[in-house]
């Protein structure tokens, strides 16, 4: 039975510092308490809390959480954690995924994405703004020293790593891939607002366009674009993104602002049905103000 994983953030409301949330046919049934493991004093003073779950990414025997320049390895069974794992990160670390043994790591602080095999411990980076690979990057000091594109979001589908370039509230966001194979890649399309999550479904392309309140759709041989309201983006923050069922699901919470202000009630999972473009609640988040990432975890 499919099992949806959370990691919330707590940038801006202390909300007891859990690592992830776990739940089921609606339900929580279990919290991962905070890790220390994955509390980390070197990005003191670097722009982000020291402590800050983010990207989720799962294989046939475990789950994976990164915080920063941290990444937990965890029991998929009983979400036990297990140990670290030794490869370049940096503050600010977003999306992770793993396939076929090899991590992929959005490292957002340095417009790079971190490409790290499990078994042969051979480490490289693809840049989002050269596409050039190369094995060494700079170590960013702050979360905007080095971040021009904020690559936030990737995804594996077709032997291809698809990923969102947000571009910091600048211009039109960008959807892009990488062949795992050849690393050729390729900018797909610029659309939607400060974008956040990318998935592949039925031969097109979802994103969120977070400064909308928009489901992007890009249909990837005609590259075709459409876009569909689903949230008001002066109060909903979209963020999180996932594949259930044959549908596109999604994190929707409270919106970043000066004022900081709470939108009770406002943290959910929702469903967004690709045949008749509408979208519905399945999952109210009542233990988090704001969502970092959705992941659905296969039984």
């Amino acid at each position: 039975m499919a099992q949806i994983i959370i990691t919330p953030d707590d940038d801006s409301y202390d909300i007891n510092n859990p690592t992830f949330l776990v739940y089921e046919n609606g339900e929580l049934v279990y919290t991962c308490a905070k890790q220390p493991e994955l509390d980390s004093d070197e990005v003191v003073g670097q722009g982000r809390p020291t402590f800050r779950p983010f990207g989720i990414a799962s294989d046939d025997k475990y789950l994976y959480v990164v915080s920063n320049n941290k990444l937990g390895k965890f029991d998929k069974n009983t979400y036990q954690f297990i140990e670290l794992l030794d490869v370049p990160l940096f503050v600010n670390t977003h999306e992770i995924a793993v396939h076929n043994g090899v991590l992929y790591v959005v490292n957002t602080s340095n417009d790079t994405i971190g490409i790290y095999d499990l078994e042969s411990k051979i480490n490289k980076f693809f840049d989002v703004n050269t596409f050039a690979v190369t094995s060494d990057v700079v170590v960013p000091d702050n979360v905007e020293s080095h971040d021009s594109a904020h690559v936030n979001s990737i995804c594996i589908a077709d032997n291809k790593v698809y990923f969102c370039l947000h571009n910091l509230n600048k211009r039109t966001s960008q959807l892009g891939y990488f062949d795992i194979d050849t690393l050729n890649a390729e900018i797909i399309t610029g659309v939607g607002y400060c974008n956040h999550g990318v998935q592949v479904l039925n031969g097109k392309l979802y994103s969120l366009s977070t400064g909308t309140g928009e489901v992007v759709e890009v249909d990837l041989v005609t590259k075709q674009v459409a876009l569909y309201k689903v949230v008001d983006s002066t109060k909903t923050f979209l963020r999180g993104l996932d594949i259930l069922d044959g549908a596109i699901i999604f994190g929707g919470s409270n919106t970043y602002s000066e004022e900081r202000t709470i939108y009770m009630n406002n943290c959910f999972v929702a469903r967004f049905d690709i045949g008749a473009k509408v979208s519905n609640v399945i999952l109210n988040v009542n233990n988090a103000y704001i969502i970092s990432d959705v992941k659905v975890l296969q039984g």
